[in-house]
C-alpha cells in the first residue's frame, strides 16, 4: 500500500502528510503513567492525603498547599472520596518534587564558512562557530503517587514531562498545576 504512494508533484498532498505527522508529533502526553499491573483499581472508593514532610520552617508550602486543594477536588471526579477515618482509607495519595537541571542557552551562535569544491565530487571547507553561553537552572517535575496503606506499595505514579514553570504569578501557577494534575489523573483508574 505504500509503495503506491505517490506524491510527487501534489504539493497539497505533501502539506497534508507533514500537517498530520507534526499533529501526530504534538501528541505526546504531559506525564509518564506507571501502575501495578493485575491491581483491582475499581476496588479503591476512599483516599488519604498524606502530604510531603513540612520544609525546614516546620510549614507546608505553599506549593503543597496548592497540589493538595487540587486533589481533593479533583479526586473525587475520579471515584474517590476523602476517608473519614484515614487509617481505614483504601489508597494514600502522596506527591514529590523530582529535581531536574534546565539547559538554558543565552544569546546566539554565529559562525563564518568557506568551501571549495574541487571537480565534480569534491570539496573543501573550513568553518569558525562561537559557542552558545549556556546555564544550568535547577527544576522540579511533579511526581503523583499512590501507595496501598497494607504494603506500603506504591501501586500507580503519573510523573510530569517537563518541570513547573517559574510563573510569578500565583494563579498562573495554580491554574498550571490544576491543568497538570487534571491530565495526570485522566487515566485514573487504569484499565
Amino acid at each position: 500500500m505504500i509503495k503506491d504512494l505517490n506524491l510527487s508533484g501534489r504539493p497539497l498532498a505533501w502539506l497534508i502528510l507533514l500537517t498530520a505527522l507534526l499533529h501526530l508529533g504534538g501528541c505526546a502526553s504531559p506525564y509518564i503513567l506507571d501502575y501495578q499491573s493485575g491491581r483491582n483499581f475499581a476496588s479503591l472508593k476512599t483516599f488519604e492525603l498524606a502530604t510531603p514532610a513540612p520544609g525546614s520552617q516546620g510549614a507546608q508550602s505553599l506549593a503543597d498547599q496548592r497540589v493538595a486543594a487540587i486533589l481533593q477536588t479533583q479526586l473525587p471526579q475520579r471515584g474517590l472520596t476523602p476517608s473519614q477515618t484515614p487509617d481505614n482509607a483504601d489508597v494514600r495519595v502522596t506527591w514529590r518534587y523530582e529535581p531536574v537541571t534546565e539547559i538554558v542557552n543565552q544569546g546566539f551562535t554565529w559562525g563564518f564558512g568557506y568551501g571549495l569544491g574541487v571537480g565534480a565530487r569534491s570539496a573543501v571547507g573550513v568553518q569558525l562557530d562561537r559557542p552558545v553561553p549556556s546555564e544550568a537552572r535547577p527544576r522540579e517535575k511533579l511526581v503523583l503517587e499512590m501507595v496501598d496503606p497494607a504494603t506500603q506499595a506504591i501501586i500507580w505514579s503519573a510523573t510530569a514531562r517537563s518541570p513547573l514553570p517559574l510563573d510569578s504569578d500565583p494563579k498562573a501557577r495554580e491554574e498550571t498545576l490544576s491543568e497538570l494534575i487534571q491530565a495526570m489523573l485522566e487515566d485514573f483508574p487504569p484499565t
